[in-house]
């Protein structure tokens, strides 16, 4: 678990790095291109930095975790990594996040009708890794975006 939450720290690191070369390098783009003054100011390099972090917190983590725990739950169909350990640690970063982007709290706020609304029309011979996943996301989906993106994410790639 601590591996887990020092990996998730990580992930803070790398977003905040490539934030940061993504302001500069279109800081020195618009410097070389404007023709007038060619000045990026402090603000205008923040609000890039911002709208970088948010697009990746947003459209990037729960969804590459999503692909890469799909495809290791294909290899060794072990329900943990879809159940427990990859949602922990996704719960971990969100943590480490300052503000959850708006983005993300749009994109997760019907998650939590729609899963119960599929929980109650299921059958009972719907797979258990399925039916967790959507409890998770209708128990979870309104404190814990990203989570609930995940396990949606980990739903689409099951065909639910």
């Amino acid at each position: 678990m601590q591996a887990n939450a020092k990996m998730a720290e990580q992930i803070g690191v790398v977003v905040c790095e490539a934030r940061e070369h993504l302001a500069d390098a279109v800081e020195e783009y618009m410097r070389n291109k404007k023709a007038d003054n060619g000045f990026v100011s402090i603000n205008d390099k923040l609000q890039i930095e911002r709208i970088f972090t948010e697009a990746v917190n947003s459209y990037m983590i729960a969804e590459l975790a999503a692909i890469v725990s799909q495809v290791i739950y294909s290899e060794i169909k072990n329900k943990e990594i879809l159940e427990k350990i990859v949602p922990d640690f996704i719960d971990q970063y969100e943590g480490t996040v300052p503000r959850v982007p708006d983005d993300l709290i749009n994109k997760t706020t019907d998650l939590t009708e729609i899963a119960k609304r599929v929980l109650e029309t299921q059958t009972g011979k719907s797979d258990a890794v399925k039916k967790s996943l959507l409890r998770d996301i209708s128990l979870a989906a309104k404190t814990k975006h990203m989570r609930a993106s995940f396990d949606a994410c980990v739903l689409n790639f099951m065909e639910e």
